[in-house]
């Protein structure tokens, strides 16, 4: 990898590592359970008492503002 590259790759972990705090802890407890851990959203669902298909629509909201703020670079929205 060309330090040009690194660094582009540096640039965009720090980005990202800036989204993933910005949610509120539920979403950020789905967004690190679900990809990182391989927990079934069923089993999230079960934890927080709710639904697997609930968790399956913040898991969804939670990468869109993730993406979101990747695409523009602002801070995701808590309320959104």
């Amino acid at each position: 990898m060309s330090p040009a590259e690194q660094a582009e790759a540096n640039d965009t972990r720090k980005r990202l590592d800036r989204a993933v705090s910005q949610p509120p802890d539920r979403e950020r407890l789905i967004g690190s359970m679900h990809p990182f851990e391989g927990v079934l959203f069923k089993e999230i669902g079960a934890l927080l008492g709710v639904s697997g298909p609930r968790i399956s629509q913040l898991h969804a909201r939670a990468m869109e503002k993730l993406r979101a703020y990747l695409r523009e670079g602002e801070a995701p929205s808590a309320g959104r």
